[in-house]
Order: structure tokens, then C-alpha cells, then sequence
């Protein structure tokens, strides 16, 4: 069961985190988060309540084309945040 459940998380296109009252801060340590999804192309996160988008958090979402983050208190987002996402289109 662990097998495939590993198994259908790298084939993983697309996440609705949307309207779940994310609270936390998107750190560097945050970055494990995302690490088992690294086929994502779309991550929706709009709505919820992250403050931070730290410097790793995305480092392992390079397919990623679309991340949605409206309607969050972000204050802060390190210049380098996106760096790894080189086919992002939308954000």
C-alpha cells in the first residue's frame, strides 16, 4: 500500500490546497513539504493565510507552471524563492 501511494504522489499534476486556512510560514524547512510531488504543474494555494515564501520551499517543484497565492498575508518573499521553477508561467 506504501508503494503505491508513493507511486501516484510522483504522478501528481495538480494540488488544490485552496480556502484550508494554511497558516504557516513557508520556510527553508518547509521545502520536505513538496518534495514527494515533484510532477506537480499546478499548486493551488490562494486563499489561506501564509505570511513567508522562503528561500527552498519550492525547490523541488521544477515542472511547476502554475502556483496561485492570492488572497494570502504574504509580507515577504525571498528574491530567490521561484528560482527553481524555470517552466513557471503563471503566478
Amino acid at each position: 500500500m506504501m508503494q503505491y501511494c508513493i507511486a501516484l504522489s510522483n504522478t501528481l499534476l495538480r494540488r488544490d490546497l485552496s480556502s484550508n486556512e494554511i497558516s504557516w510560514t513557508l520556510e527553508d524547512d518547509s521545502a520536505s513539504v513538496f518534495d514527494a510531488v515533484t510532477s506537480l504543474v499546478n499548486l493551488q494555494l490562494s486563499d489561506n493565510e501564509i505570511r513567508v515564501v522562503s528561500r527552498r520551499v519550492f525547490a523541488s517543484l521544477s515542472q511547476l507552471r502554475h502556483l496561485n497565492l492570492d488572497d494570502n498575508d504574504i509580507t515577504e518573499i525571498h528574491a530567490a524563492a521561484f528560482d527553481a521553477m524555470a517552466d513557471l508561467r503563471e503566478l
